[in-house]
């Protein structure tokens, strides 16, 4: 679930672990780290850090179909926190993100699976998108913080003709 908070500053970087369970063997997976995050207590913050006037998956992040607001932090033009417009839920953001996977650009990281479990470790702290290199369906998110820098997601997806993992 992501949480969304407004003014926090304590951050860590590369402590993050996500692993895939039930991973489909010969699958490649792709995760893309969407927003940073900071984490203080057990209170999360996500900013998005624009990169240029071309920055493609800026301009989706802000469009009317976006779950997101990008609100302007002070002192950086092109630094934004975020928060999830008022009603949008988990599935809604995993079918957007789905829609935008080509403004993302390379891959943070990529595994094809050699087993049924599938791990990215020395992640930063941040919020992710994980992929699948060859379904049309929407992948989970994930944050990855210092309250929860361990997150383990259950690949439920197969190719046709193949039994259910669960």
């Amino acid at each position: 679930a992501m949480v969304f908070a407004m003014t926090l500053s304590v951050s860590a970087a590369g402590d993050g672990t996500i692993t895939i369970n039930a991973a489909t063997v010969g699958e490649t997976y792709k995760i893309y780290k969407i927003f940073d995050a900071t984490t203080q207590g057990d209170n999360t913050a996500y900013t998005y850090t624009k990169t240029g006037d071309g920055d493609e998956l800026y301009a989706a992040l802000i469009g009317d179909d976006s779950p997101f607001t990008l609100t302007a932090t002070a002192g950086d033009a092109n630094k934004f926190n975020v928060s999830l417009k008022e009603g949008k839920i988990g599935s809604e953001i995993a079918v957007f993100l789905k829609t935008i996977e080509r403004k993302m650009g390379t891959a943070d990281a990529e595994q094809t699976a050699i087993s049924t479990t599938v791990e990215f470790t020395g992640l930063d702290y941040g919020y992710y998108y994980i992929a699948k290199a060859a379904t049309e369906q929407p992948g989970p998110t994930v944050g990855v913080t210092s309250v929860a820098p361990d997150q383990i997601i259950n690949d439920k997806s197969t190719k046709p003709g193949e039994p259910d993992p669960d």
